[in-house]
Protein backbone atom coordinates (compact mmCIF):
# COMPACT_ATOMS: atom_id res chain seq x y z
CA UNK A 1 0.00 0.00 0.00
CA UNK A 2 1.16 3.57 -0.85
CA UNK A 3 0.03 7.09 0.27
CA UNK A 4 -0.13 9.88 -1.77
CA UNK A 5 1.98 13.23 -1.99
CA UNK A 6 0.78 15.88 -0.01
CA UNK A 7 1.73 19.92 0.64
CA UNK A 8 1.76 20.80 4.33
CA UNK A 9 1.78 24.87 4.86
CA UNK A 10 2.59 25.88 7.93
CA UNK A 11 4.26 28.83 9.98
CA UNK A 12 7.42 28.84 11.42
CA UNK A 13 10.04 31.57 11.99
CA UNK A 14 9.65 35.05 13.33
CA UNK A 15 9.80 37.60 10.44
CA UNK A 16 9.44 40.93 11.87
CA UNK A 17 6.42 42.76 13.33
CA UNK A 18 3.88 44.25 11.01
CA UNK A 19 2.52 48.26 11.96
CA UNK A 20 0.48 47.29 14.78
CA UNK A 21 3.32 45.37 16.37
CA UNK A 22 2.20 42.24 15.92
CA UNK A 23 4.51 39.18 14.99
CA UNK A 24 4.27 37.87 11.64
CA UNK A 25 5.57 34.59 10.23
CA UNK A 26 6.72 33.30 6.76
CA UNK A 27 4.26 30.09 5.64
CA UNK A 28 7.11 27.28 4.88
CA UNK A 29 6.02 24.62 2.68
CA UNK A 30 6.52 20.36 2.75
CA UNK A 31 6.09 17.88 0.99
CA UNK A 32 4.99 15.18 2.25
CA UNK A 33 4.81 11.28 0.33
CA UNK A 34 3.05 8.33 0.93
CA UNK A 35 0.17 9.73 2.75
CA UNK A 36 -2.50 7.91 3.43
CA UNK A 37 -6.14 9.72 2.60
CA UNK A 38 -9.60 8.68 4.14
CA UNK A 39 -12.47 10.22 3.06
CA UNK A 40 -15.13 10.73 6.14
CA UNK A 41 -18.35 9.82 4.79
CA UNK A 42 -21.92 10.88 5.98
CA UNK A 43 -21.90 8.61 9.10
CA UNK A 44 -18.56 10.52 10.42
CA UNK A 45 -20.16 13.93 9.66
CA UNK A 46 -23.88 13.81 11.42
CA UNK A 47 -24.54 17.01 12.99
CA UNK A 48 -22.09 19.30 11.02
CA UNK A 49 -25.42 20.32 8.20
CA UNK A 50 -25.36 24.20 9.05
CA UNK A 51 -29.26 25.32 8.25
CA UNK A 52 -29.02 28.80 7.56
CA UNK A 53 -26.26 27.87 4.63
CA UNK A 54 -28.08 25.58 2.90
CA UNK A 55 -25.62 25.45 -0.26
CA UNK A 56 -23.12 25.14 2.13
CA UNK A 57 -20.39 22.47 1.94
CA UNK A 58 -18.03 20.71 4.42
CA UNK A 59 -15.53 17.76 3.31
CA UNK A 60 -13.11 16.17 5.75
CA UNK A 61 -10.57 14.09 5.46
CA UNK A 62 -8.57 12.12 7.68
CA UNK A 63 -4.68 11.60 6.80
CA UNK A 64 -2.39 8.90 8.07
CA UNK A 65 1.47 10.41 7.67
CA UNK A 66 4.50 7.81 7.54
CA UNK A 67 6.62 7.59 10.25
CA UNK A 68 9.79 8.79 8.18
CA UNK A 69 7.96 12.12 8.31
CA UNK A 70 6.38 12.04 11.99
CA UNK A 71 9.48 11.11 13.74
CA UNK A 72 11.79 14.12 11.67
CA UNK A 73 9.59 17.31 12.74
CA UNK A 74 8.04 18.65 15.86
CA UNK A 75 4.07 17.82 15.79
CA UNK A 76 2.99 21.09 16.70
CA UNK A 77 3.76 22.48 13.42
CA UNK A 78 0.19 21.07 12.41
CA UNK A 79 -1.76 23.45 14.84
CA UNK A 80 -3.59 26.20 12.76
CA UNK A 81 -1.28 24.42 9.24
CA UNK A 82 -3.42 23.81 6.24
CA UNK A 83 -2.78 20.66 3.94
CA UNK A 84 -3.21 20.63 0.40
CA UNK A 85 -5.02 17.30 -0.93
CA UNK A 86 -5.23 16.51 -4.67
CA UNK A 87 -5.48 20.31 -5.39
CA UNK A 88 -7.55 21.41 -2.14
CA UNK A 89 -6.45 23.13 0.56
CA UNK A 90 -7.56 21.92 3.92
CA UNK A 91 -7.49 23.44 7.45
CA UNK A 92 -5.80 21.14 10.29
CA UNK A 93 -8.22 20.38 12.80
CA UNK A 94 -6.69 20.63 16.22
CA UNK A 95 -3.35 19.31 17.26
CA UNK A 96 -2.64 15.67 16.24
CA UNK A 97 -0.21 12.87 18.33
CA UNK A 98 1.56 10.30 17.37
CA UNK A 99 2.11 6.34 18.13
CA UNK A 100 5.19 4.80 19.36
CA UNK A 101 7.32 3.34 16.60
CA UNK A 102 6.61 0.26 18.48
CA UNK A 103 2.92 0.69 18.42
CA UNK A 104 2.65 0.85 14.91
CA UNK A 105 3.21 -1.93 12.88
CA UNK A 106 3.03 -0.48 9.64
CA UNK A 107 4.71 2.52 7.93
CA UNK A 108 2.11 5.06 9.51
CA UNK A 109 1.84 6.42 12.73
CA UNK A 110 -0.37 9.64 12.79
CA UNK A 111 -3.73 10.59 12.02
CA UNK A 112 -4.44 13.92 10.89
CA UNK A 113 -8.07 15.30 10.87
CA UNK A 114 -8.57 18.09 7.98
CA UNK A 115 -11.49 20.00 6.54
CA UNK A 116 -12.83 22.72 4.54
CA UNK A 117 -15.83 24.93 4.49
CA UNK A 118 -17.40 25.87 1.61
CA UNK A 119 -20.26 28.75 0.94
Amino acid sequence: MTGETVTVIYKDGAAGADAFNQEQREPITAQVSNVLVQPLDGADLAGVQDSNRPDGTRARLKLFFPKAYVYEIDPGIFRGAEIEVRGKRYKVIGKPGYYDKAACPTDWCMAVNVEAVNG
